[in-house]
């Protein structure tokens, strides 16, 4: 999910975050293997991410 700006021809992207379905966040292994941050375990739908 991100957020652009798009000025002329040339698009910025302010925001931007990875979306991870549940087969990952629910294997602790994996999270730990690909860095994924201890304090963000839980996967979110695009729009609680929004938010």
């Amino acid at each position: 999910m991100f957020v652009t700006l798009a000025l002329r021809e040339v698009p910025l992207i302010l925001s931007l975050r990875l979306f991870l379905p549940d087969i990952w966040t629910t294997d602790s292994s994996r999270l730990k293997r690909v860095g994924v941050p201890l304090t963000h375990p839980a996967s979110r739908t695009k729009l609680e991410m929004a938010n």
